[in-house]
């Protein structure tokens, strides 16, 4: 598919006992210009060769093989698409093996049950409150709403659906790093009437400092996504304190084994963590679910 949403790669790796792992890595290309037929052509001339042979158990040297091909531990940017479709191909392959659920792979099962949090995506006020009620009909208890257009705009939007949906339901906002730090903490503490559960990426990926100056200045709780993509990033963040949660996104982290590093790693700064969306198949959304489920700090609703 070359939709905006829907792009996607199925890896398989196969033992010499007959199991077969299945492992997908989903992507939007506009937001980070990879295509299907570049990450089939990292796995099949780079990655598998690389990897033949090992047992899936060693899946620390297995992610080590691959480094030696790119340098993912420098640049976490490089080749993750491909990377994150063989880690989960490698841990259903293991899951199976042992005939046990993939959570109990990554620390055993702490949640039975996974919320899920709903967009109402940027419309005229009016209909974004029509859709907003919708959605709390169908049970969601949290909402999750764009911002970073002209603040009038923003705080009609927020203003309009926390009036649909009354108090009861959370109401989180994402501005994609569109705002310098003055401008977030003029534009958070403006929402902030209006009972805002979280802020996500309130200014750009790299701006550590102007991160942990807002998140000072409001009363809001701060979260990372553009700005986190390694395990580097997180200790960064932590020694800044300049987030209180991390978006993890296994497609953004490299699959299962690196996001439960950075969850520890979270969890050893006091930071929540919420699951983020690449607009996972079907089999992305299970892999997601069993690292929530393997964790105690997924505070917020993982994104639908």
């Amino acid at each position: 598919s070359q939709s905006y949403w829907g792009l996607k790669v199925v890896a398989k790796i196969a033992t010499d006992e007959g199991l077969v792992g299945v492992g997908v890595t989903d992507l939007v290309h506009r937001e980070w210009g990879q295509t299907p037929e570049a990450v089939y052509e990292t796995i099949s001339r780079y990655y598998g060769p690389a990897i033949l042979g090992q047992d899936p158990f060693d899946i620390e040297l297995t992610m080590d093989r691959m480094n030696d091909v790119f340098e993912f531990s420098q640049i976490p940017e490089v080749a993750v698409f491909a990377r994150t479709a063989i880690d989960l191909a490698l841990h259903d392959l293991m899951g199976k093996a042992a005939k046990i659920p993939v959570c109990r792979l990554l620390g055993g099962r702490c949640l039975s049950e996974v919320p899920v949090a709903m967009s109402v995506y940027v419309d005229k006020p009016e209909i974004m409150a029509k859709d907003a009620i919708q959605k709390v009909k169908l049970g969601y208890k949290e909402l999750k709403l764009k911002v970073g257009l002209p603040l009038e705009e923003d705080i009609a939007m927020v203003k309009a659906v926390r009036e649909a949906v009354g108090h009861e339901i959370g109401i989180r906002v994402d501005a994609n790093g569109a705002w310098n730090a003055h401008k977030a903490i003029r534009a958070i503490k403006a929402l902030e009437r209006y009972d805002i559960l979280l802020v996500e990426q309130p200014v750009p990926r790299w701006d550590i400092k102007g991160l942990a100056m807002v998140r000072r200045r409001v009363d809001t709780p701060i979260e990372v996504d553009e700005s986190l993509h390694s395990i580097q990033d997180a200790r960064m963040l932590i020694e800044n304190d300049a987030c209180d949660v991390f978006n993890i996104k296994l497609v953004k982290l490299g699959g299962l084994y690196n996001s439960r590093k950075i969850v520890t790693l979270a969890e050893s700064g006091n930071i929540a963590c919420r699951m983020g969306s690449e607009a996972e198949s079907g089999l992305g959304a299970l892999a997601c679910a069993h690292l929530i489920s393997s964790a105690k700090n997924f505070e917020y609703g993982a994104d639908g």
